[in-house]
């Protein structure tokens, strides 16, 4: 998941859309994390044992770009594979579901194991759209893709439009 102004096929991947920071943007303790981004976004995490919530805070960029939130299915830590997933949301924009199964480490010799997303967004957003490689494709609420070679490259946007700033 990551916070970002506007989208483009270039950010369906993390070259494309991750984001500075300096430590010194950090606020860190036994169950929260708090990070201003170099683009002034502030991303705030949470969890229980069974749920992970994260808070986006966008400032108003008057003739910038509309925030976006992605969900990138296919990005995964180094010597994990990803062959296979989908990802669907209800046309209001606020249900996203998903699945994408990946194989590593110690699952790799049991088949890999599958990895199910249910999210909630709010507010809703006002534009939404899926990738599949490095083509966007908006206006599409489902999306299914298939990896080579341990890498996927699929997921979904959220494309919102504050009337002066917004909180994911």
């Amino acid at each position: 998941v990551m916070p970002t102004y506007g989208m483009s096929n270039s950010k369906t991947g993390w070259q494309g859309y991750s984001a500075g920071f300096t430590h010194e943007e950090e606020t860190a303790y036994p169950g929260y994390y708090r990070v201003r981004l170099a683009d002034g976004i502030v991303a705030e995490l949470t969890a229980t044992p069974h749920v992970g919530v994260h808070r986006y805070t966008y400032p108003y960029r008057r003739g910038e770009p509309a925030p976006v939130l992605l969900l990138d299915f296919g990005h995964a830590l180094e010597g994990v594979d990803m062959d296979r997933g989908a990802i669907s949301m209800d046309p209001a924009g606020r249900h996203i579901t998903g699945w994408v199964h990946v194989s590593g480490g110690l699952s790799k010799v049991f088949g890999g194991q599958t990895i199910f997303v249910d999210a909630i967004v709010s507010p809703a957003s006002q534009k939404a759209g899926v990738w599949a490689g490095s083509v966007t494709f908006p206006g599409r609420l489902s999306q299914t893709a298939t990896g080579k070679d341990g890498l996927l490259s699929l997921g979904a946007y959220l494309r919102f439009q504050p009337p002066e700033g917004v909180t994911t």
